[in-house]
């Protein structure tokens, strides 16, 4: 006995919920985790699965459907798509992803099976009477109008509804006239609800503004205005919470012997790296203990503690890279390369001695590389004693020039290329080649290198006499690099400079803000109207002979409604005239009234007869239709609420 309750608004709002969140949570719903729990965002690697793509093309398709199904009141077709959908969706998500591990999934759920149920009652209760016009725009009140501006400025939802509603039904509006038609809708539900807000304002004639309104209204918008003027500064600065910094995620150092002597091929134990120049035997590559980021007064105690300068930024990250003293494999050459390293060392070249290379690598969390690299001459005697040692298979240590700076300033924002360390002085590190037991009675050499040295070479003063239990002395120290990370935040807006993104977003923001203040003297006739009810009583009717196929009347009733528009002074006799309020309150007494209205009453539209005449005049030249099928526009538009009742 009663209209059946209109629910497309309650299910559109579940199904799009379900949308957008299928937009951002495929991969937590769908695809497998990482080992570290993560899951790979498309946001995050720039890829976008190919079954979220095909996913997200059939829901839309989905939602498409589901509006032409409501649209045209199908109901062999609602209920044959409501349980494919509950078939489909419950299969999949109780049979195919793992909905007790999944609470992005469980979510998910949770949303669709509000559709299926606000969809349920809809079919349960019946189509509605009527589904054309907007159903959000039935709420005059406040809160009504601000839940449909969050809907209109959804990006591209009101003009994909507008175009597949003027698409459905056959009309004789054309599209670019019904998209005039919308926005006459929109102007004047606009206008009604703000006349509703204002009607229920409690003062009187000539009484001034709160202070409330103006303080929100005034001062706010003039604080986010100066915000907006200093907007381009906060984005390059380190107030930006979106900024990433550039962080040092890893890093090797190893060392080689340069010589000009062709060396033969190593084992997999060593490398040997030949060009046409120079080749090189690599001695050992460091085990990398740690990579810590460092405050600006720890990175400053350590830089004095080693005698170099320091320079603290707040565009900087300095780090700690600690690499262990020993190799981290025992270098075994085979006997030929052994004994051409030997005489190497031995036939010591004046114009070309050995050089011993150190390089760095330090990596970044986004596979950036720092490469640095560099190379000392050792002298005769240090040759000649390396020479004894490794032909003889003894320990010894000894004092190396350092050819690596303990210092690097990093530019993140170049190529990698360090910036010149400012300390000059690279002073010496003390190497020891230690030739120790393997288990099978011959002895393998391992390197070590240490940072920390005594006055006597020989010891390299970092050896702790402390016994671990393995029976040999535990050894500390290694070699530490202080890497300091310039311009460590950056914000990829375009590769642009601050000052044209500065350029760029004032004058767009302004544009954008200051569009609703201008021409308000052109927009004043439409946007301020004290009384619309005419106006959407006919925009209405123009609705309803639509959707009863009254195509002859909706013709009419269209070009009626653009004759009151073109003409200014026949819009303002249909809109009324304004009413003040008095200099009394009129909220008291005993003539008190709960709201004030806007307008003074209007006279009964103008138009049916003017048009009906009309019509029936261009019928009858025509020799097309009659008085009486014409005469229906009266009909359907002065008497607006009979026509209703009588449908």
């Amino acid at each position: 006995d009663r209209m059946p309750r209109d629910l497309y608004a309650t299910q559109f709002l579940f199904d799009f919920v379900c949308f957008v969140y299928m937009i951002f949570a495929y991969s937590g719903i769908f695809e497998e985790p990482n080992p570290d729990g993560s899951f790979n965002y498309w946001w995050r690697t720039n890829v976008v699965p190919t079954g979220q793509v095909v996913t997200l093309i059939i829901m839309f398709l989905m939602l498409s459907l589901d509006r032409v199904i409501y649209f045209k009141r199908y109901t062999l077709a609602r209920i044959i798509f409501y349980y494919a959908s509950v078939v489909a969706y419950n299969g999949v998500f109780l049979f195919l992803v793992d909905l007790g591990a999944r609470p992005l999934a469980q979510a998910f759920y949770f949303f669709k099976l509000s559709y299926f149920l606000a969809t349920g009652y809809q079919i349960r209760a019946g189509n509605p009477l009527y589904v054309t016009g907007q159903l959000l725009m039935r709420n005059f009140s406040l809160t009504g109008k601000l839940v449909f501006e969050v809907y209109f400025f959804v990006p591209f939802l009101w003009l994909l509804r507008t175009l597949l509603d003027w698409a459905l039904l056959p009309t004789t509006i054309e599209i670019f006239a019904w998209f005039k038609i919308q926005d006459i809708s929109l102007n004047l539900y606009r206008n009604r609800a703000v006349n509703q807000s204002r009607s229920w304002l409690k003062r009187t004639r000539g009484q001034q503004r709160p202070i409330a309104p103006r303080l929100f209204q005034g001062a706010s918008f003039f604080v986010g205005l100066g915000f907006i003027l200093l907007l381009p500064f906060i984005l390059f600065s380190s107030l930006n919470p979106f900024f990433t910094s550039a962080t040092i995620a890893t890093a090797s150092f190893t060392m080689a012997l340069e010589s000009s002597l062709p060396l033969a091929s190593s084992s997999s134990s060593s490398s040997s790296s030949t060009d046409a120049v120079k080749t090189a035997a690599s001695l050992y590559a460091r085990n990398l203990v740690d990579v810590t980021a460092v405050s600006n007064n720890a990175a400053l105690d350590f830089a004095t503690s080693r005698g170099f300068v320091f320079v603290p930024s707040d565009q900087s990250e300095p780090y700690l890279i600690r690499f262990g003293p020993d190799s981290n494999s025992r270098w075994a050459p085979p006997p030929p390369l052994a004994a051409q390293l030997t005489a190497l060392l031995t036939n010591y070249s004046v114009t070309d001695p050995p050089r011993i290379r150190h390089s760095l690598a330090v990596r970044g969390a986004a596979q950036q590389v720092y490469a640095l690299s560099g190379a000392e001459t050792i002298s005769r005697e240090q040759a000649a004693l390396l020479a004894d040692a490794i032909a003889e298979r003894s320990n010894i240590s000894m004092m190396l020039p350092r050819s690596l700076s303990e210092y690097y300033l990093f530019d993140t924002s170049g190529p990698g290329v360090p910036l010149v360390p400012v300390s000059e002085e690279l002073g010496s590190t003390c190497v020891q080649l230690r030739f120790e037991s393997n288990g099978s009675g011959s002895s393998a050499p391992w390197w070590r290198t240490f940072d920390c040295v005594s006055s006597d070479a020989q010891e390299c003063g970092c050896v702790d006499d402390g016994d671990d239990g393995d029976g040999a002395g535990d050894v500390k120290g290694g070699t530490l690099f202080l890497a300091q990370l310039a311009k460590v935040q950056s914000l990829q807006l375009g590769g642009g400079t601050i000052l044209a993104l500065y350029g760029v977003i004032l004058l767009s923001l302004h544009a954008a803000i200051s569009r609703p203040f201008k021409d308000g003297r052109m927009k004043l006739i439409y946007l301020d109207m004290p009384y619309t009810l005419h106006l959407w009583q006919l925009l209405y009717d123009i609705f309803l002979s639509r959707e009863n196929l009254e195509l002859e009347a909706e013709e009419l009733l269209h070009n009626a409604l653009i004759d009151v528009y073109r003409d200014t002074h026949e819009l303002k006799r249909w809109t009324g005239k304004r009413m003040f309020k008095t200099a009394e309150p009129w909220w008291v007494g005993d003539l008190s009234v709960d709201k004030w209205p806007s307008f003074r009453e209007t006279s009964t539209e103008p138009y049916p007869n003017k048009y009906r005449n009309a019509a029936t005049r261009a019928a009858q030249e025509t020799g097309f239709g009659d008085a009486e099928s014409i005469g229906s526009v009266r009909s359907s538009s002065a008497g607006g609420s009979s026509a209703r009742k009588r449908r």
